[in-house]
């Protein structure tokens, strides 16, 4: 039927908290599974999520949608990560054996082994602004000039 999957969607009780961070270890994961291709051949990921949310007890939704950053996509898809400390922390896993787990850095901290999700979500825009209600889409494009309608295209201006 030619359908393409461009992302998730998923529905939350809790309006107060954007994402957990089991919420952007799923999202890296999804991201990661579903990477392209691009002409630069660079792999990269354009796979959405979009949280539904209830905003009142008057039934009230809002969306929100969002990306994580390829840096957390790459520790994720590399096993960086052992999983979760609360829900606005992603632990970093302690080396093993023979195993080698690169450091993170991230601020003025030095080494750290838990970081707060804040640094990898990728907040995406949904919606219309509410300043320009009389804004459209349509109106605005780049279409050659010649194959509009209202200014037929003669054969000799070819």
């Amino acid at each position: 039927m030619g359908f393409v999957k461009v992302g998730w969607i998923f529905t939350s009780k809790d309006a107060d908290l954007f994402l957990s961070s089991s919420d952007v270890l799923k999202i890296a994961r999804l991201q990661e599974s579903n990477s392209i291709i691009h002409p630069s051949e660079m792999k990269i990921s354009k796979f959405v999520t979009v949280k539904a949310k209830a905003l009142s007890m008057e039934g009230d939704t809002g969306v929100d949608a969002c990306m994580v950053s390829d840096q957390c996509q790459a520790l994720v898809r590399d096993g960086i990560f052992s999983g979760t400390k609360d829900n606005e922390t992603l632990l970093v896993r302690k080396a093993k054996g023979n195993d080698i787990v690169p450091s993170v850095i991230y601020g003025k901290s030095g080494e750290v082994t838990e970081i707060p999700i804040d640094y990898f979500i990728v907040n995406l825009s949904s919606g219309a602004s509410k300043s320009n209600e009389g804004y459209n889409t349509l109106k605005h494009f780049d279409f050659p000039k010649e194959n509009r309608p209202d200014r037929p295209q003669s054969v000799a201006s070819r």
